[in-house]
Order: structure tokens, then C-alpha cells, then sequence
């Protein structure tokens, strides 16, 4: 290799050698830039955090117009609106809260109250009520197949249970009968007569109310005794309606207390030992 050669590789290693070096000094600069900007953001962000709390902490309470008291109106108004529309749907859909109740993670859906009134005779009231109502049908025979049976409803509680207690056994019995829902207006009260009608609107009971003056008329028969005269209109008017709707049985909702009530009516106001 000549002198010339040896001299030019020389220079050429000088040269690259100097490049490495300012590659190397150039990154050192790069690497300080970004450290420095680094520590400039977060010195930044907690600065802002600080300020954030010194605002907070110097926010003087309920009465001042400050930001913070106004993001919390806003929350709480939120929930008042939130709480209003739960509250405006409840009672359009005539919901209840008894059967929110936690079922293995889940909720149950709310219930109207007519599905809550058809569910607990079913299974809350099963040995009290079903059970029993639906033995005696089976025992004593009291609806067969083929059947059109005309429930009475006064608008109490004992003749509306018993409605809903005939509505269950249709649903769910062997065999296949009819029902008309019978209601007869003595002369009520317009404030009682809605009752009735509303009573049977929320439980899903389709009553054909027959108009009557058996309350004036047993009021000039029997002045003295106006509730013997009354029980027996009644019940007369009632067997006339059943037949004209084509029904050949009446389930009146009665219990032992009406059934003792009316033996004594008889043995002191008609002198004959009945019973209903």
C-alpha cells in the first residue's frame, strides 16, 4: 500500500470518527431538551392542581356564586328531575315498590297492582285462600264443566277477592266455564259508586253494574226493618239479572259471620230457622 493510500484512509477514519462524535453530542442535546420539557409539563400540571384546590378550599360556602356551588345545583337539580320522572312513571303505571327486591343479583320487575293481587293469591295466600277455595269447588261441586257463573260484587273486599279467586281457578283449572261479574246499585252514594267502578277498573275486572231502587223501596216496605227487606230485594234482583245474562249458578261473597247474621235476622224478624 503507497503512502498516498494510507494517508487518505487516515483522513477518511478522522472524518467518520468526527461525525460519531457529533451524532453523540447531538442526541446529548435532544435528550436535555426533552428532559427539560418533561419536567416543565409536569411542573405545569401540578401548579394547576394546587390552584384547583386553593379555589376549592377558599370557596366560601352555600351562598357565594362561585362555579363550584353552581355544578353542584346542577347536579342536585338533575336528581330532583330524575327523581320526579321516576316517580310521575310509578304512577302512570300504577307500579310498586314491595317487589324491588334483590333475586340472586337481579331485580324483579315491578308489578301493577293487579298483577301483584292475581301473583300473592297464588303463592302468599296458596294454603290460606287457593288451596282452600279450590277444594271446596272440587268437593262440594260447585262449578262444573259447561258452567255460567255470575259473581256477585258488592265492591267490598270479601266479593272482590272472591272474583279474583274465580278469574284464577278459570285460568288455571281443568276445565273450561264462564263468568259474568254482576253488580247491582241500590241506590249508592256517586262517591261510592266510584269506588266500586275504580276498585274494579285497578284489579282488571269487567263488572256490569244494573241499576236498582231496592234502597227506597225497602225504606217504604219495612220502615222499622229496612235491612230484612233489603237482603231479600237483593238477593231477588240478583237471581233475575243471573238468568237474564244466561248464567245458571250466583257465587255470592259471603263468609260465616254474614251466614250467623242472617240466621238470627230470621229467627227475630221473620220467626223461621234459616240460614242464608
Amino acid at each position: 500500500m503507497s503512502s498516498e493510500e494510507k494517508t487518505n484512509l487516515t483522513t477518511s477514519e478522522n472524518d467518520t470518527l468526527k461525525e460519531s462524535e457529533e451524532e453523540a453530542k447531538l442526541e446529548k442535546v435532544i435528550d436535555k431538551i426533552n428532559s427539560e420539557n418533561e419536567k416543565n409539563k409536569l411542573k405545569s400540571t401540578t401548579d394547576t392542581t394546587e390552584d384547583n384546590k386553593k379555589e376549592s378550599s377558599e370557596c366560601c360556602g352555600g351562598d357565594c356564586q362561585c362555579q363550584c356551588n353552581k355544578d353542584k345545583g346542577k347536579g342536585k337539580e338533575k336528581e330532583k328531575t330524575s327523581e320526579e320522572q321516576t316517580e310521575k312513571k310509578e304512577e302512570e303505571v300504577g307500579e310498586i315498590k314491595i317487589h324491588e327486591i334483590q333475586k340472586r343479583g337481579k331485580k324483579r320487575p315491578l308489578r301493577t297492582p293487579k298483577e301483584n293481587f292475581e301473583h300473592d293469591i297464588i303463592t302468599r295466600y296458596r294454603s290460606k285462600l287457593w288451596k282452600k277455595f279450590r277444594k271446596a269447588l272440587q268437593d262440594f261441586k260447585l262449578v262444573e264443566p259447561g258452567d255460567k257463573v255470575a259473581v256477585a260484587i258488592s265492591g267490598g273486599k270479601d266479593s272482590l277477592l272472591m272474583a279474583k279467586l274465580f278469574e284464577e281457578v278459570q285460568k288455571h283449572g281443568d276445565f273450561y266455564f264462564d263468568i259474568v261479574y254482576l253488580s247491582m246499585d241500590p241506590g249508592f252514594s256517586p262517591d261510592n259508586k266510584k269506588i266500586l267502578v275504580n276498585n274494579c277498573k285497578t284489579l282488571g275486572i269487567d263488572v256490569k253494574i244494573e241499576e236498582s231502587d231496592v234502597f227506597e223501596v225497602a225504606n217504604k216496605m219495612s220502615p222499622n226493618q229496612p235491612c230484612f227487606m233489603c237482603a231479600k230485594m237483593r238477593r231477588g234482583f240478583l237471581y233475575r239479572k243471573a238468568k237474564e245474562y244466561g248464567c245458571n249458578k250466583l257465587a255470592l261473597g259471603h263468609h260465616f259471620d254474614d251466614v250467623i247474621e242472617t240466621t238470627l235476622i230470621n229467627i227475630f224478624y221473620a220467626g223461621s230457622y234459616k240460614t242464608m
